[in-house]
């Protein structure tokens, strides 16, 4: 544990102290991010879902830590804030890995994991080396039976705390209609889409936050010379990456600031490498390219939850293997692509957020809704 977890979890004690004179509120509900500024996705649907059924005290942790000094100033404020929030809530709701809750939570509050992730093809949380373990947490939302093994590991739970619910957010990829409207209002923002074939590069990260982070090198711009005039290149960054540059050409276009949901719509062929985005886009059943030049060294050293195997997709290790499979457009199968979200996403009913809804209502009123 470094230096600056020993100072917080010091700090945090001494204030947990006091917890005793700051009672658990019946109906108090608390969404907590440490990755975004405001409510987004799966937070922003059920927070809506929960205002309309009503009879709840909804708050709100929602910041974005930064790698500086002033940022770890913030963070540490931050916990000591979350301390008391988390520990005077009935229920909880993250998305992220959360310290305070896995130190210093009390009985009584009910902590909801809903993760910012469909799924998880390389290993995470408790099945890798951190800082701290994960504990504590008591539900964990998923989309599909296949995750309840590698969500009990990986968040420190047992199986049958894993919810197979859906997620709001992939919800909204099986509603036809909703992802046109999405298309257009990008197509709207960068009009220079209209007609072409859109390939969607959306890699994750190497690496991780104690040992810095990096990315897989690509030169995306050779890429791009050698495609057809009606092609086109989006990339979009890891959030922890949205600073990278990979190319300006005239057809290529960093996205990495625009909505997620809206590039899936809109993209004609998605690439990616070991990112849980692979599972959002099955959902559109279109062609998927795993770009994967270090898998091997990726195996031994993280690890995957996913037998590469069974993707549905063309796995590239060279740039030219890349290219290749880019110009190949119909170089896929729409059954097994079909077959894959199958498997991963049990619901396709577009009703997630109904039932964690249910699952809070009876969280917090200990009775099913009527």
């Amino acid at each position: 544990m470094s230096i600056q977890k020993k100072i917080l979890y010091f700090v945090l004690k001494i204030c947990s102290l006091l917890l005793p004179f700051f009672p658990i509120k019946k109906n108090k509900v608390t969404f907590v991010t440490l990755t975004s500024d405001n409510l987004c996705y799966d937070f922003a649907q059920i927070d809506k879902a929960l205002k309309h059924e009503g009879g709840y005290d909804i708050h709100y942790i929602l910041t974005t830590i930064h790698k500086t000094l002033w940022g770890q100033f913030s963070y540490f404020l931050n916990c000591i804030y979350q301390l008391f929030s988390i520990n005077t809530s009935s229920v909880v709701i993250i998305n992220d890995n959360n310290y305070v809750i896995s130190n210093f939570k009390r009985r009584g509050v009910h902590v909801i994991q809903i993760w910012h992730a469909c799924g998880a093809v390389k290993k995470f949380g408790n099945q890798i080396s951190r800082e701290y373990q994960i504990k504590d947490y008591d539900t964990i939302l998923c989309t599909s039976e296949k995750w309840k093994p590698v969500y009990a590991e990986a968040f420190g739970v047992n199986e049958n705390q894993v919810k197979v619910t859906g997620t709001p957010r992939s919800d909204l990829l099986f509603d036809k209609n909703y992802c046109e409207k999405l298309s257009q209002k990008l197509e709207y923002r960068y009009p220079q889409l209209k007609g072409k074939y859109v390939v969607l590069y959306a890699p994750t990260f190497r690496g991780n936050l104690v040992k810095g982070l990096r990315y897989e090198e690509i030169d995306i711009e050779k890429i791009a010379a050698q495609l057809p005039e009606n092609f086109i290149i989006l990339y979009r960054m890891h959030p922890l990456l949205k600073n990278v540059i990979l190319g300006k050409a005239n057809n290529v276009l960093n996205v990495s600031e625009d909505d997620l949901n809206e590039l899936l719509a809109r993209a004609d062929c998605f690439i990616s490498d070991y990112s849980s985005l692979i599972f959002d886009y099955s959902i559109l059943e279109r062609k998927e390219i795993m770009y994967v030049p270090d898998l091997e060294q990726y195996r031994k050293t993280l690890g995957l939850n996913i037998d590469y195997s069974t993707i549905p997709a063309q796995v590239c290790f060279t740039e030219d293997e890349l290219l290749k499979a880019i110009l190949d457009v119909d170089g896929w199968d729409r059954e097994m692509v079909r077959d894959f979200k199958n498997v991963y996403f049990k619901y396709h009913d577009s009703k997630s957020v109904d039932r964690i809804v249910e699952l809070i209502h009876e969280f917090v009123y200990g009775t099913k809704q009527n």
